[in-house]
């Protein structure tokens, strides 16, 4: 949604007859970094779904999709914001708006931290308890 929103909205912003995006390296850079991000959120994400399949999900590969997908979402909107400027702040905006559900998804259903603590389970190949000495 924002990732359109943002793409198309500088296309939209002319200058001399050519759209804005077009002109500026940086925009150009921010907006391909955004699409890698998805389509390697979406990879991370389908490979867990596919291996699920197979009986119950990794919590490993959930917990690498899971916490890389908030981030990407998370940094999509924050560049998007950046992009369009005061327009992107503003309540009315797709962007603001999907910037502040990019940022409750990192804590709802388990932080991205506590995600990174499953991955470094799973790489050292024992469990970290989280819960202070008595």
């Amino acid at each position: 949604m924002v990732f359109q929103k943002v793409a198309h909205q500088d296309i939209q912003m002319v200058k001399n007859g050519v759209p804005c995006i077009l002109m500026m390296f940086l925009f150009q850079k921010k907006i391909s970094d955004m699409k890698i991000q998805i389509e390697a959120g979406r990879l991370l994400l389908y490979r867990a779904a596919i291996n699920a399949d197979k009986g119950f999900p990794s919590s490993k590969e959930t917990s690498i999709a899971k916490a890389f997908c908030n981030k990407a979402g998370f940094d999509i909107c924050n560049e998007a914001m950046q992009i369009m400027g005061g327009t992107g702040y503003s309540q009315e905006s797709l962007v603001e708006y999907c910037f502040r559900k990019s940022r409750g998804w990192q804590i709802a259903g388990g932080s991205t931290e506590m995600m990174k603590n499953r991955i470094a389970e799973d790489i050292f190949e024992r469990r970290f308890s989280q819960r202070p000495n008595k």
